[in-house]
């Protein structure tokens, strides 16, 4: 079968088998669609126009369709099966996230600044939605240019699960050339550009070099390195390596561009991984006596809290509430996300302000516009504490309209989803703390990582009960945790013993196997601080 394919501007043609599908197709072919599901029909971002040609209408695609946009031809690209010669227009490809690095401006002046020395280094922390990766001055640590960019297995799902899964299914090799061909992008861009900028030959440049730091979560590793993700995905999830790896750069990414040592950092367990350690790093965990908390507000939900002498660390399974999925009009962090919200109820109407990435027109709506959503909606008294809409016939909240009239709604599912992710974060936080044998006055910073994290708004976060109101003056947003610990590492000889510290007065615990988890969280999944 011939498979014409239309992206933006361009035209594909590709071959294709009798019954199959259509979303493996394009990912072969490097025609990445969103799928934060994995392709299990479940998030309906996937979105295809058949202009020519016959595809079945599933039952998924009635589920995300109405009968005119089935009879004008959309169509979900996981459930569809190539059945005859066709034409397909992508309407959603992959997103361009606003990605939270450490540092985003670039001077002239830092580019001048290194002349004098060859000690450069490249610091990487790879997300399981975007990567990020920095230009430094080894010599004093400053950020010369910073890249970043979408992680692309995102096309094989949004959630760690999602991929380890996808990995089980023969997609091992394909996720990862997917990070290595991402990551290698980024260093030919940082190095020509950083060539360009000193006038000097990308040879030159190469030279200059001298190592690579990356920082990631355990799955995210696994799948660099393409070791199975067997052991990750069922208890009692044992991982092929949790330790920090010094390896060749051709070793890591099989490709000659630089030869320069790759130093990956160690994980505490299957579930906290390198991107924690680094965070821990970063905010100094092994030499200080105040207890301190950090959170990395995600899909995982990872956090740790102790000191120097006691460092206890777990995960709960917010889901991927936070980053726009299993949301009705969810998206990531991209333009066009409504990442704001404001709701004023008068007598006779209610008045909606909002806010989006980029100022543009609304698309969508991201995790922070989740949050803020339910926290007015119950300030407002339109939903009650367990998130149920208190007049009985309503089952959504008109948000704004986008440019093709149709409107952005919050759905009675959609706080469900926000009500789950809040309610594993909170109970891990008060599990954590039980666990240390302290009460939330004794933890004197928390540190919340991530793009998510960074750009929450923390008073709407307490008020609907996510974080603890004791933490309201001492809370502060860190950005991306991960790369500054990685940056650290780059600039630091002596950063294994730190870490090794980190490491060494580090225990889990797991929240499954807590008796008080399951308690604690139906307690949390109430609307209140």
């Amino acid at each position: 079968m011939k498979v014409k394919i239309i992206d933006k501007l361009k035209e594909v043609i590709i071959n294709a088998e009798e019954g199959e599908f259509l979303l493996p197709l394009l990912r072969k072919n490097e025609l990445l669609q969103s799928a934060v599901c994995g392709g299990k029909g479940l998030c309906g971002k996937c979105t295809i126009k058949v202009l020519n040609g016959d595809f079945e209408i599933t039952q998924k695609d009635k589920e995300f369709f109405s009968n005119t946009q089935l009879s004008d031809g959309f169509r979900l690209a996981c459930c569809a099966k190539v059945m005859t010669d066709c034409t397909i227009k992508m309407e959603t490809n992959q997103e361009t996230f606003e990605v939270i690095t450490v540092n985003e401006i670039v001077e002239k002046s830092q580019y001048e600044q290194i002349k004098e020395f060859d000690r450069i280094g490249i610091a990487i922390d790879i997300g399981t939605t975007t990567i990020a990766m920095q230009l430094i001055n080894c010599k004093n640590g400053m950020i010369i240019d910073t890249y970043t960019d979408v992680n692309h297995q995102r096309a094989y799902g949004s959630d760690v699960i999602s991929r380890i899964q996808s990995s089980q299914e023969g997609n091992l090799k394909e996720l990862q050339e997917r990070i290595q061909k991402d990551l290698l992008n980024g260093f030919h861009y940082l190095v020509s550009n950083f060539a360009q900028q000193l006038y000097i030959s990308e040879v030159e440049a190469i030279e200059k070099v001298e190592k690579i730091v990356i920082a990631a979560n355990t799955t995210m590793i696994h799948l660099l390195m393409g070791y199975s993700c067997e052991g990750l995905g069922t208890f009692p999830f044992k991982p092929i390596t949790l330790d920090l790896l010094k390896r060749s750069f051709y070793e890591v990414f099989s490709d000659s561009y630089l030869d320069v040592p790759v130093v990956i950092l160690p994980g505490i367990s299957t579930f906290v991984g390198g991107d924690i350690v680094s965070g821990m790093l970063l905010r100094n965990f092994y030499d200080t006596e105040e207890i301190s908390l950090l959170v990395d507000l995600g899909t995982n939900g990872e956090m740790a809290l102790g000191n120097a002498d006691k460092i206890m660390v777990t995960s709960t399974a917010a889901g991927p509430a936070f980053e726009g999925g299993n949301i009705k009009d969810g998206m990531g962090s991209i333009q066009g996300a409504i990442s704001q919200i404001r709701v004023e109820k008068e007598e006779e109407k209610t008045n909606v302000f909002y806010e989006t990435i980029g100022n543009t027109t609304p698309k969508g709506i991201c995790g922070t516009g989740v949050v803020d959503m339910v926290y007015e909606l119950l300030r407002n008294e339109i939903i009650d504490e367990m998130g149920t809409f208190r007049d009985e016939g309503q089952d959504a909240f008109v948000l704004a309209e986008k440019a093709d009239g149709s409107v952005i709604s919050f759905t009675q599912n959609d706080i469900r989803q926000l009500q789950y992710a809040k309610a594993a974060i909170r109970s891990g936080i008060d599990l954590l703390i039980q666990k240390y044998g302290i009460v939330f006055s004794d933890v004197k910073h928390i540190f919340l990582a991530g793009g998510f994290g960074y750009k929450i708004d923390i008073s709407k976060a307490i008020g609907i009960g996510m974080i603890p109101e004791e933490f309201k003056n001492r809370t502060l947003a860190i950005g991306n945790s991960s790369l500054g610990g990685a940056i650290i590492a780059l600039t630091n000889d002596d950063y294994e013993n730190k870490i090794a510290k980190i490491c060494s007065v580090s225990k889990e615990i797991t929240l499954a196997l807590e008796d008080e988890f399951n308690e604690q969280y139906l307690e949390n999944m109430y609307f209140r601080s």
